[in-house]
Order: C-alpha cells, then sequence, then structure tokens
C-alpha cells in the first residue's frame, strides 16, 4: 500500500527534522523511504532529487559506511528513471560501503550486488552482470524474505541468459520460475507492485522459452 505509505514517510521526515535538525541521519533514512515509495509509485523523476538529499545528509557518515543504505535507494531510483550507466556508479559505492559498514559478505551487501547486477543488465553487459548476481543469491538464499530472493533470482536470470549458451540459459528458467514462486504468496495476499513484478516474471518465462 505504498501510496498510503508516502504520506506517512513525509510526516515522519518533517517531524524528526523538526525535533533533530535537517542534516540528521535518522531524516536521511525518512527520505530514504520517501523516495522509495515514489520510485514504486512509477515516480523516480520526484524521488532522485530526494534520494540525493538523504545521500548528501549521510556524507559526514560515510567514513563509517553510513553511506551504504542510501546509495542503493538512490541508485534504484536513478534506474527506474532510465539512468542504469548513473545507477551503477551508485550502486558500486554503496557496494564500496559494506566493508566500513561492517556488512561486506553479509545479507545488506546483497542489496548492493543485486543494484550493480541489474545495472550491468541495463548497461548490456549481462556476462558481467553474473558474478555479483552469484553472490547476492547465495546472500539471499540464507534468508527467509521471499520477495528479496526473488529479485536476486530474478536479476541472475536474465544475466545468464544475456550471457548465453544452453546451460546458463536453462538455469536462467529455473532462477526465473523460483522467482515466480517466491512471489507468488505475497501477490495473492496483497497484490500491488508485488504482483506486477510477479507478472513480469512470468512474461519473461513466455517470452523465453527453452
Amino acid at each position: 500500500k505504498t501510496e498510503q505509505a508516502l504520506p506517512l514517510h513525509q510526516r515522519v521526515a518533517e517531524v524528526r527534522g523538526r525535533l533533530f535538525g535537517g542534516n540528521h541521519p535518522s531524516v536521511a533514512i525518512a527520505l530514504a523511504n520517501i523516495g522509495e515509495d515514489l520510485t514504486k509509485l512509477g515516480r523516480p523523476g520526484d524521488a532522485v532529487p530526494i534520494l540525493e538529499r538523504a545521500v548528501a545528509i549521510s556524507m559526514d557518515r560515510a567514513a563509517k559506511g553510513g553511506d551504504e543504505y542510501v546509495r542503493h535507494k538512490l541508485a534504484a531510483a536513478l534506474r527506474a528513471k532510465g539512468d542504469a550507466k548513473a545507477a551503477l556508479e551508485q550502486d558500486e559505492a554503496s557496494d564500496a560501503a559494506a566493508e566500513p559498514a561492517g556488512d561486506k559478505n553479509g545479507y545488506w551487501e546483497s542489496f548492493a550486488l543485486t543494484g550493480i547486477g541489474l545495472d550491468l543488465v541495463a548497461l548490456g553487459r549481462g556476462t558481467e552482470a553474473v558474478a555479483p548476481l552469484e553472490r547476492a543469491v547465495a546472500l539471499r538464499d540464507k534468508a527467509p524474505i521471499s520477495f528479496e530472493r526473488a529479485e536476486s533470482r530474478f536479476a541472475l536470470a536474465r544475466a545468464l541468459w544475456a550471457a548465453g549458451g544452453a546451460a546458463g540459459r536453462a538455469r536462467a528458467r529455473t532462477l526465473a520460475a523460483q522467482a515466480r514462486d517466491d512471489l507468488a504468496d505475497d501477490a495473492q495476499r496483497y497484490g500491488s507492485w508485488y504482483a506486477t513484478w510477479r507478472d513480469e516474471v512470468v512474461a519473461w518465462l513466455v517470452a523465453n522459452r527453452a
């Protein structure tokens, strides 16, 4: 229910700014939530400047990886806007922040790794996308969050398909089918972008039959 979440996140940002000042780290997180809502609502152009502000606020904590999360959200908006090159720069910066943040090879790094893979696929560099996406899938397979697991699996499926080869493409279809199944419960229960995403995976499977 992203449309309902947006005004609540906007209210949170307003209150935190009033209580703690506009450059407080908690304001950056609130802005990141607003940006994510706008991106999911098909308004990435509106999301980008808000997320850029979140990144700017986070720069005071960049030495400790404090910009990791907000850069990934900015990358998602840039990618949705059609600027995969700029998105890749932000996802790579997010991944670089994983080490000082203590997230290297941990679950949180999977967000930047998935973003990097999606950016590379969008740039027509599917073969390069396979390695970071293999890492992302391995990290997310250890956790029970099905829609995030689906995101990485479907991204890897597209990368493998773009890379070519019979074995790679067979595995791509298996991964995409797993992603479809990962999304099934949430798509049925909530509809919204879960259902849109599930339908995208189904359409890909139909279009890319063996």
